[in-house]
């Protein structure tokens, strides 16, 4: 029982507080404007771009898990203790909450309290209705592994054998370039959860927070592009009532095992959902911030996000840097403007090296067999 208490108490100020901290600190220093919904949307995003940071190039040096954990821990509360030495304050949402939550009127409160029923049914359906198959063994038993063996992708995955090299060849190249089995492991590590009950329980409930946040964002990107709809006091329960139809959609279409809203609902821990559930929605709300008003906060999380999908799939490496390289040129030729196409192009060089980083490990990999 008190174990359970421990966790639950990991958990939350892990995967809840910290990214709300983290993320103030971020939309401080780019000037993002602060709001609850923003804060946890950039922190938890940029927790997940820190990790693809630090762990590729740990996992190709082959440091020892424990290390990475370490390090993690500490570049974020560098990057913590950097905004608060900077602004002299602690980035808690709070006052962000209480001020709107005091803006709200009856509409608003009316289809919030909507979003979140029905928010609640995809979560609570989503941990008992998940789904344990092949898939378990690729991404659920290699992170269980990082900490059974304190190791980076060198354990076999069916057998537990841990060896001197990249253990199941040609799929390692995938996981190095993209070590979401290192987030999923870092995570259940600190909150003293299994990785099991952490990747089919827990992480989950927390992506379906990010994502109705994501979403939330991106409708109210939409909304103040409509002229006749960004001067409406309930803008805010227009978007609140949009992503709970998102939601009732998903719920709606999981009518057979491989369509994309059964994946979303029930398989939302793998990487390959999330970066299609919330990373893919995430830039699009970033590039629509780039359309209406290019400004400097945006290429910061342009940049975050496309690191962050990164981490969550291979396919990432692939995706990204097509989607903002169409992006960017449509762009530059609608208004005329080199210089943010630049600055979007730029967004895809690192995704677009990972991807060239992933075809020689695969290359190598393959003389080696």
């Amino acid at each position: 029982m008190l174990g359970m208490i421990i966790s639950a108490a990991l958990i939350f100020l892990f995967l809840f507080l910290l990214p709300f901290v983290l993320g103030g600190t971020v939309t401080r220093f780019t000037g993002l404007e602060e709001s609850a919904v923003n804060d946890y949307t950039v922190g938890f995003i940029s927790m997940m771009a820190l990790c693809e940071i630090l762990a590729v190039p740990c996992a190709f040096f082959k440091v020892r898990f424990t290390v990475v954990v370490i390090l993690y821990l500490l570049l974020i509360v560098l990057i913590i203790i950097a905004g608060i030495v900077k602004t002299h304050a602690v980035p808690l949402p709070i006052k962000n909450i209480k001020a709107g939550l005091k803006s709200y009127g009856v509409i608003e409160y009316i289809t919030l309290a909507l979003l979140l029923v029905v928010l609640g049914t995809v979560i609570v359906n989503s941990v008992r209705l998940y789904v344990v198959d092949q898939d378990d063994s690729r991404f659920v038993v290699t992170a269980a592994d990082m900490i059974r063996t304190d190791t980076l992708f060198l354990a076999d995955p069916s057998t537990g054998i841990v060896y001197d090299r990249w253990s199941y060849g040609v799929d390692a190249a995938k996981d190095i370039v993209a070590p979401h089995a290192v987030f999923c492991a870092v995570c259940a590590m600190v909150t003293s959860t299994s990785v099991t009950m952490f990747m089919h329980t827990v992480y989950p409930v927390v992506l379906y927070i990010l994502a109705a946040c994501v979403y939330y964002n991106l409708i109210s990107e939409l909304i103040e592009g409509v002229d006749r709809l960004k001067s409406s006091k309930h803008k805010e329960a227009y978007a609140f009532f949009a992503v709970a139809l998102l939601f009732l959609y998903a719920i709606f279409q999981y009518s057979a095992i491989s369509t994309r809203e059964t994946v979303f609902l029930i398989r939302l821990w793998q990487g390959k959902a999330i970066l299609a559930g919330i990373i893919i929605p995430a830039l699009l709300w970033v590039l629509y911030r780039i359309y209406r008003s290019p400004e400097k906060s945006s290429y910061i999380l342009l940049f975050i996000v496309s690191l962050a999908g990164c981490l969550t799939s291979s396919m990432a490496t692939l995706l990204i840097p097509m989607l903002l390289a169409v992006y960017g040129v449509v762009y530059g030729i609608a208004r005329r403007s080199v210089k943010v196409s630049v600055l979007i192009l730029i967004s895809a060089v690192i995704p677009a090296a990972l991807a060239v980083f992933s075809i020689c490990i695969r290359n190598e990999m393959l003389l080696c067999f």
